[in-house]
């Protein structure tokens, strides 16, 4: 039996295999195998899969958690890419307000004080993009 990686939601285990056979594994570790999922994706990849990744997480895990595995990766850049699309697609300036709120709340969750990963340069990075897209035709 072939080994296949896999996230979706209420998962016993990302592992095919393991999970064919009912052992599970705790949330924490598949953020971390979805960590190491999403520096296989850069790598082999590029911006294309980091993307759609974090689209498939976002489904089913908090932005919180998943900005925990972006920021381990060292792929904010994908994150607040689709992060944006979000923003644009909101229907008026208070729903884009609260959401701006939502992704500053769910950076502060896990604390990384210095590097080009912490909150605040993720939401540099997210409100440049966002007042791109804003003046974009």
């Amino acid at each position: 039996m072939k080994m296949e990686v896999r996230f979706r939601p209420d998962m016993a285990c990302c592992k095919s295999t393991r999970e064919a056979i009912g052992l599970p594994c705790r949330g924490d570790a598949q953020k971390c195998c979805a960590w190491h999922h999403a520096c296989r994706l850069a790598s082999d990849k590029g911006m294309r899969g980091l993307r759609v990744f974090a689209q498939h997480l976002l489904g089913f895990w908090s932005l919180c958690d998943v900005f925990w595995i972006f920021a381990a990766a060292g792929q904010m850049s994908a994150l607040a890419e689709i992060c944006c699309e979000r923003w644009t697609s909101l229907p008026d300036a208070t729903a884009r307000a609260a959401y701006r709120a939502e992704v500053i709340n769910a950076t502060q969750v896990y604390r990384a004080e210095c590097g080009p990963d912490n909150p605040a340069a993720f939401m540099a990075t997210f409100d440049v993009l966002c007042e791109a897209a804003a003046v974009r035709p």
